[in-house]
């Protein structure tokens, strides 16, 4: 009945679709709002008419800017850090895709000023008439917090890139967990917006006849 190979199994773990979810060019389709403003490289070049402000655009340089291949999460790996928009083509290669993001003016922080993430984990499944969809979300979560406190001015991977799984889940973190109630309330809407929306755009497809699920 269930194997990981999709045309062997009754039940695929694999979602039709599922690079839209997963590739950071192709999310901002449907989850643009949420994101920062997002720049795109392919070839070497800029994808569509935008691009980042020069250096003497004001606020141009009062954060860092992120250089990320779209089609990799290797825990930072994967990502370069710059001071100056100049200095983004430095770091691309020609063979590879990327999304270019400045950091967001006023980060969510620990109370001691450390840089946090939330590895937020959700059950998709589509039922066997690929129009049925349910999505569970799990309240448990995962805090990530950056090893230095955060500053506009270090572009350290151990202060910018938040790599340190937290053992203590959010609701139970000294320093963060006074957020939580809010947070995972905002994660849950937020992502049953996106799932819709990449449904009803057809970027999401059922299997006919073959149940799918993911966990992600």
């Amino acid at each position: 009945d269930f194997c990981d190979e999709p045309e062997f199994s009754k039940i695929s773990m694999f979602l039709r679709g599922r690079e839209y979810l997963d590739e950071k060019d192709k999310v901002i389709a449907i989850a643009g709002r949420f994101m920062p403003k997002t720049y795109c490289i392919e070839n070497g070049g800029w994808i569509g008419d935008e691009m980042p402000p020069t250096d003497d655009t004001p606020g141009a340089l009062a954060g860092p800017w992120f250089i990320k291949e779209a089609d990799k999460n290797l825990g930072g790996a994967a990502i370069a850090i710059v001071g100056k928009p100049s200095e983004i083509m430095q770091h691309i290669k020609k063979n590879q895709r990327y999304v270019i993001q400045k950091h967001i003016s006023h980060p969510l922080l620990t109370d001691d000023g450390h840089k946090t993430h939330v590895k937020f984990y959700v059950l998709l499944i589509c039922e066997e008439d690929g129009v049925t969809w349910n999505l569970y979300t799990y309240k448990g979560s995962l805090l990530s917090i950056s090893p230095n406190p955060w500053t506009p001015t270090d572009l350290s991977h151990e202060t910018q890139v938040t790599i340190h799984r937290w053992p203590e889940p959010p609701d139970q973190t000294e320093g963060w967990k006074q957020h939580w109630s809010t947070m995972y309330e905002k994660c849950k809407q937020g992502t049953a917006e996106v799932i819709q929306k990449a449904i009803e755009s057809g970027k999401l497809k059922g299997r006919p006849n073959q149940k799918q699920f993911e966990v992600f």
